[in-house]
């Protein structure tokens, strides 16, 4: 279930955000939801504003979050208790309290209705199934523990400890937060939570991390939380790259429950085993990932002979790997490089930045295409490892200098960053730039100013998306298919920006 919350400074607002969000829930077709009230959001907590709880009724979740628990509420205990009292003389379903107050403040409280709830800003302390276990043995009707993640791995023990509670049928809602945390709340059922907190819109979420309201939907919550679960791993930049909101379109499309998750990942074979035990069935593997990804599963030629992996796909005889990338360098190459093999009379000299495994995908790609092939990286050792005996090598500081037709921005520089020195001509026919990032590339700004012909990632993270998607689903996936799933994903993103 899925349990809408803000910050709303007044019960007037408040209203609004609960009319607009049962609106968008009911067009959605989602069945029930509850809301939280903030009181300690509240600016004058007035005879209106428990008039709107006693409105929800069943619906509503109420708390009044003080300062020690990343709330707003700042004022004298005993005051903040009598709120919750009023709130619990309402027919409101739950009433969440602070693992840190009393029993003895908790007289006249129906224990059944209360959700005990804690908060980690910090870290996921080392004893959260002790935490848990204690707040379980108040007889309430609900613990809640939250903590901050860096990293999905760590969020194992919060899963441990979600275990424990559903094998005790203990209603919870365990959640890790922060962007690292985010499949807390995608695959809140996995974790023993019976809903997870959507703030209606972005600008009013009340934790770090938590989906908004269009988020949520997009990604077919409530329907996708026990589905099969599909997710990019790797470093922060997880969250610039199309797959989640386009993946989740194409699922819709073909009436799949599941969702795409970006998940932060610092340790792959730590994060692996837990990922699997949330339901996961198939992974794009972004930087840093994909060698120590091509390590922990089967891999087919492609990952073997690259070194790396870019999709990971669950079989019965465990993880398998394959690189998907090289398909996408290669293809829409392909038209463009007949062009500049015709004009330049000899086959086309390629000089690929970076030495990582898109390189290394870049530098087959381009072997396929009988391409002349020049690596640059910072470390010359990695780039002469990179090219192999498929090409040469030039010195970082070289780039600018070396003779070529193609330039491929392969490194993790991209948006308003340039790998090109600022001071240097662009002088080549092409450039492609591999470089997913939020803002517009820079690379390719310049390259289009000065002549040059130019490929952006979506060229290459389409094509192989749709072979990705194919492992992943062991279904046919056209590229037309994540075009279509692509432009709706960007009408849904138009559209929300609208209102």
């Amino acid at each position: 279930m899925l349990c809408i919350t803000g910050k709303e400074g007044s019960a007037a607002e408040l209203n609004r955000r609960i009319e607009r969000s049962d609106a968008a829930l009911h067009q959605a077709g989602v069945k029930t939801w509850m809301h939280e009230v903030r009181l300690d959001a509240i600016a004058s907590i007035d005879d209106d504003t428990f008039a709107l709880i006693d409105k929800l009724g069943g619906r509503a979740l109420v708390c009044c979050r003080p300062v020690r628990e990343g709330g707003a509420f700042d004022g004298d205990e005993a005051a903040r208790i009598a709120l919750l009292r009023r709130a619990h003389d309402t027919p409101a379903r739950y009433i969440d309290i602070e693992h840190d107050v009393p029993d003895s403040q908790l007289t006249g409280f129906d224990r059944g209705r209360i959700v005990l709830s804690r908060h980690d800003f910090n870290a996921v302390p080392p004893q959260a199934l002790g935490i848990v276990m204690q707040m379980a043995d108040r007889n309430v009707g609900a613990v809640k523990l939250a903590c901050h993640v860096s990293a999905a791995e760590q969020l194992a023990p919060l899963h441990h400890a979600a275990r424990e509670l559903q094998r005790q049928q203990v209603p919870a809602a365990i959640i890790g937060m922060g962007p690292a945390g985010l499949v807390s709340r995608s695959h809140y059922r996995a974790f023993g939570s019976a809903w997870t907190y959507v703030a209606a819109t972005a600008q009013t979420a009340t934790a770090p991390g938590q989906l908004d309201l269009p988020a949520a939907l997009a990604m077919n919550l409530p329907r996708s939380a026990g589905a099969p679960l599909y997710a990019l791993v790797g470093g922060p930049q997880v969250f610039a790259s199309p797959g989640p909101r386009t993946y989740c379109a194409l699922f819709r499309a073909h009436d799949l429950p599941s969702s795409y998750v970006p998940i932060i990942v610092g340790d792959l074979s730590a994060a692996l085993p837990l990922l699997e035990s949330l339901g996961a069935r198939g992974l794009s593997v972004t930087m840093p990932l994909k060698r120590s990804a091509l390590g922990l599963a089967i891999p087919d030629d492609l990952a073997r002979e690259t070194g790396a992996a870019n999709t990971l796909w669950l079989q019965d005889d465990g993880w398998h790997a394959s690189n998907t990338d090289i398909r996408g360098v290669r293809v829409p190459l392909d038209v463009t490089m007949a062009e500049v093999t015709r004009v330049s009379g000899r086959d086309a000299r390629v000089l690929i930045l970076g030495t990582g495994g898109a390189a290394r995908a870049a530098v087959m790609a381009c072997a396929q295409l009988g391409l002349q092939i020049t690596v640059s990286g910072r470390n010359i050792e990695a780039a002469s490892r990179t090219v192999g005996d498929r090409g040469t090598t030039t010195a970082w500081l070289e780039r600018s200098h070396h003779a070529h037709d193609v330039l491929i921005n392969a490194t993790s520089i991209g948006g308003r960053q340039c790998p090109w020195p600022e001071n240097a001509r662009i002088n080549t026919q092409v450039v492609f730039d591999l470089a997913i990032a939020t803002e517009p590339s820079r690379l390719l700004e310049r390259a289009h100013a000065q002549g040059a012909l130019t490929l952006d990632p979506t060229a290459m993270w389409i094509h192989q998306g749709a072979a990705q998607m194919q492992l992943m689903l062991q279904r046919r996936i056209d590229v037309e298919d994540l075009e279509t799933a692509m432009s709706t994903a960007a009408r849904l993103d138009h559209s929300e920006g609208a209102h």
